[in-house]
């Protein structure tokens, strides 16, 4: 029996995977990976394969071919907005001018979802960390810290003195930084974004979060 085609669901990397798939399971809902050894039939047939791209760039160019062979299926992508969220989503936009689409000059708060009925393909983009802000997938789970957490201020102050003294990450990298020092003062020291998830080091309800899982309800009609 062939393998049933699937809804997408197209992210930048494997962080980005791996904190989506567990955030999702914090929520009740499963999906497959590439190299998953369950069955295909253990799995509804709205539920999408969660597919890493390898960065954002390349989550652009997947746009439109995703888009053209996703009959009768949903399609959706989860970019970082980076330092300018209007020019993130002018990207998008660019890539899928000439689908039937209605594409708002700035996307949506809760995120962009749309049917293109020539195609019978339901289409959503979700820029991290919240469609509004600037940043990325870090500062999303940053949002997931406790707000009484005390070791996240002191995780930012000793990544600024690393980076005084010669630390070598990159501006665009602080929040990484950060992160991967909280982290790494956990009960079991430098778990990986998606493990440290599932271990509930990290909540799973902030309002970006909440508002995510409900993106993804609605694109693939979960729930």
């Amino acid at each position: 029996m062939p393998a049933l085609e699937r809804s997408n669901l197209h992210v930048e990397g494997r962080d980005d995977i791996h904190a989506i798939k567990h955030l999702l399971l914090r929520h009740g809902f499963d999906c497959p990976l590439k190299g998953d050894t369950r069955s295909d039939n253990e799995f509804p047939e709205s539920v999408p394969e969660i597919k890493a791209a390898g960065d954002k760039s390349k989550v652009l160019e997947a746009m439109r071919t995703a888009t053209l062979v996703g009959n009768g299926r949903s399609v959706g992508f989860v970019l970082d907005a980076d330092e300018k969220p209007e020019s993130s989503w002018d990207a998008v936009r660019d890539r899928l001018r000439n689908f039937d689409l209605i594409l708002p000059k700035k996307i949506p708060e809760n995120g962009f979802i749309e049917e293109i009925a020539e195609l019978k393909v339901r289409i959503g983009v979700w820029l991290m960390p919240d469609n509004q802000r600037s940043g990325a997938l870090e500062d999303f789970l940053q949002d997931l810290v406790d707000k009484k957490d005390q070791l996240i201020p002191l995780a930012s102050r000793s990544t600024d003195e690393a980076k005084a003294n010669g630390a070598r990450f990159s501006a665009s990298s602080s929040k990484k930084a950060v992160l991967h020092s909280w982290l790494a003062w956990q009960e079991e020291p430098g778990m990986p974004y998606g493990s440290a998830i599932k271990a509930e080091y990290f909540r799973a309800d902030s309002l970006a979060a909440l508002a995510f899982v409900e993106w993804y309800k609605k694109l693939f009609g979960a729930g």
